[in-house]
């Protein structure tokens, strides 16, 4: 334009970027300056898509909106990527196998799990071709309500030694109802 440009912030889509500017610097018509972006691609595998929208003085579009666009390659995977346990009762707990694997030529070594060990029991045994089935078990007993766990896997990977497999549960408990809701009605007269 033929106006002075005033970047007055910047707001990215999510935490995983990072956006250097110089807010406040006024750049004079055909000047140029830099928006440097970081982006941490940890916990990200795959294609992703991610915004940063750069705030500015002008009057007709004030808002600018750069997209940033990557493929992260991952050394690991879980099959599947989530212990979704769906409905399962306290009493009984339940129990669930995911698979890691390398991706490439990739040897792959665990070398421990966290997790809740109130809530959640896990172990993990290697296959001969390189893959390492990790065991989860929903503990008997466990409170009821949503339950949301997550079980780290910790490997010799060089980008990613921290693999989270997010655990979920809708733990019942012994007696069910329904409606699960109430109404009151009142007559006035």
């Amino acid at each position: 334009g033929d106006c002075q440009l005033t970047i007055q912030g910047v707001h990215t889509s999510c935490g995983c970027t990072a956006v250097e500017v110089d807010k406040g610097r006024k750049y004079k018509p055909g000047e140029s300056g830099m928006v440097e972006v970081r982006f941490d691609s940890t916990d990200f595998s795959g294609p992703v898509v991610k915004t940063v929208t750069i705030l500015t003085n002008q009057k007709l579009s004030p808002d600018r909106v750069l997209t940033v666009k990557a493929f992260v390659k991952s050394e690991i995977e879980a099959d599947p990527p989530l212990a979704d346990f769906g409905s399962v009762y306290s009493r009984d707990g339940a129990n669930q196998v995911v698979r890691v694997r390398p991706l490439g030529e990739f040897k792959l070594a665990i070398k421990g799990l966290s997790f809740n060990p109130e809530a959640i029991e896990a172990k993990y045994t290697p296959e001969d071709n390189g893959d390492y089935l990790v065991h989860i078990k929903i503990k008997p007993g466990v409170t009821p309500g949503f339950l949301k766990e997550a079980v780290i896997v910790q490997s010799n990977a060089s980008h990613l030694q921290e693999l989270s497999i997010p655990v979920r549960a809708q733990v019942r408990g012994s007696l069910d109802y329904a409606p699960n809701y109430f109404e009151c009605y009142r007559d006035w007269e």
